[in-house]
């Protein structure tokens, strides 16, 4: 819930096979196996549960046990259909056939509620300052490195503020401008100028005294995050 996701970490279909798996793990507890993968994933939750804040943050948290969920959930499901006797030898087309409905319906659920139900409807996260950093610096990492670049910032969205722009923009150095284009500050030609949402206006109206230059325009969501204009 963090980030607004509609879904819980794991499917109604993993999750019941995952509870089966946790009750077998905790009874084989003794087993040298069994002890590791307990350790893995109770040491995690229980971390997370007593330290992490805001409590918000604990399911995306709980996605380092992720591994140790599925294996849970494998000992589960295969449990299961040994119980039902499913795995025999002249049964193995429908063990064959159980298998890969479960592994279908897992994955058909979760990339329909991630491309669709979740970023397809722009429902992650109340923080915008980190995805224009993801923008930006995906942006500047296409810009020739001789060319110097400024961001039309304020207090919020500012570069340095987030490693991801170094990380997308291959270590290109951006400079901040907090003062008013085309007073205080002028650029000359061949720089890249790049406007944060709150201040694409104060760059459409220099575009238009100086026009000529490539523009970029660049959307999330259906809203303008970033423009960009390399000065003709």
């Amino acid at each position: 819930d963090f980030y607004g996701s509609p879904m819980p970490v794991l499917t109604f279909l993993a999750a019941v096979v995952f509870i089966a798996g946790l009750v077998i793990g905790l009874a084989r507890t003794r087993n040298r196996e069994m002890l590791l993968l307990n350790g893995y994933f109770w040491g995690i939750t229980v971390a997370i549960g007593v330290f992490s804040i805001p409590p918000s943050a604990d399911s995306y948290r709980m996605l380092s046990a992720l591994p140790a969920m599925m294996i849970f959930s494998a000992l589960g499901l295969e449990t299961l259909l040994k119980e039902t006797g499913i795995d025999r030898p002249n049964a193995r087309p429908i063990y064959r056939g159980v298998i890969t409905f479960v592994l279908l319906s897992i994955a058909i659920t979760n990339i329909w509620t991630y491309y669709l139900d979740f970023a397809g409807r722009c429902l992650y996260g109340g923080d915008p300052q980190t995805r224009f950093a993801s923008y930006l610096g995906n942006h500047v990492r296409g810009i020739q490195r001789e060319t110097s670049i400024y961001l039309l910032s304020n207090n919020i969205y500012r570069y340095g503020t987030h490693e991801s722009v170094s990380f997308l923009g291959r270590n290109r150095h951006v400079q901040n401008v907090d003062v008013p284009l085309g007073e205080e500050f002028v650029p000359v030609s061949g720089e890249v100028v790049i406007a944060i949402p709150e201040r694409t206006e104060e760059l459409k109206a220099w575009i238009r005294l100086v026009p000529g230059g490539e523009q970029t325009y660049t959307y999330d969501c259906n809203s303008l995050i970033l423009l960009a204009y390399e000065v003709p």
